[in-house]
């Protein structure tokens, strides 16, 4: 399977287009990102081939072609630390980062993992700006934007696959293989909605532990969201050409 060049990343960021990354191994548990629009907000999700696996981390660039991602308010939400078990539904737009959570089908509601804390990227100054909003002398300047090669973890925790029946690909991506995944983003660009039609992007990998403790890592390389209508005239011949050029690999 191949990886993707430099020119092609490039022009797909240039133009806000889907485009679909690979990892190495064949027999690896992480298959993929699905991308789907859910309430106010861009989510990612980790896809899995086994559905008792569990998630112990992720580490990933998450970026946008907008001005930022959008938080909510000046106190815990105006961070990227899931605030409890955060909703993704709703009217909100607060955008967070998790490992895993929850699915409740009362609800049909996606929750975030509020056990979730940052990487040593996320540390200025001695704080933890995963978690702490500015004020009181520090200034956080992770908001808006994810620090480049973050991570976000459960420690000494895990959080099971969930089915992911109730998940719609986001429209102009190649769905890929597997059921069962784990909520790790739920993002708002600055610009969504407005006449400039922002994008999300994720490259990176997750850590899951196998029902026989062995782990897996494999690195999905990117994948975005485009928002209409740049998506409609662009994202279904770049991923036709994709396949045309890999034979189908996602």
């Amino acid at each position: 399977m191949k990886c993707a060049s430099q020119t092609e990343w490039a022009l797909a960021c240039f133009l806000g287009l889907p485009f679909f990354g690979v990892a190495g191994l064949a027999s690896a548990d992480f298959v993929g990102w699905r991308p789907s629009l859910i309430g106010n907000r861009y989510c990612f999700f980790a896809v899995t081939n086994n559905p008792n696996d569990v998630i112990l981390g992720v580490r990933a660039n998450i970026t946008t072609n907008a001005l930022g991602f959008v938080q909510e308010g000046t106190s815990a939400f105006s961070v990227f630390a899931p605030v409890g078990d955060q909703s993704v539904g709703g009217g909100s737009t607060d955008s967070f980062l998790t490992v895993g959570g929850q699915f409740d089908s009362a609800t049909a509601t996606w929750r975030g993992n509020g056990s979730t804390v940052g990487g040593p990227e996320w540390t200025i100054a001695g704080v933890d700006a995963f978690s702490t909003p500015s004020g009181s002398g520090f200034s956080n300047p992770f908001t808006s934007r994810v620090p480049d090669n973050a991570s976000w973890h459960l420690n000494g925790g895990s959080s099971p696959a969930r089915s992911l029946a109730s998940v719609v690909p986001w429209q102009w991506s190649t769905p890929v293989s597997g059921q069962y995944g784990f909520l790790v983003a739920a993002v708002r660009p600055s610009n969504m909605g407005s006449t400039f039609y922002s994008s999300a992007f994720i490259s990176g990998s997750v850590t899951i532990r196998r029902p026989d403790g062995s782990i897996d890592s494999g690195t999905f390389y990117f994948n975005s969201i485009p928002a209409p209508p740049v998506a409609a005239v662009f994202g279904l011949f770049v991923s036709r050409s994709r396949r045309r050029r890999d034979g189908g690999a996602q």
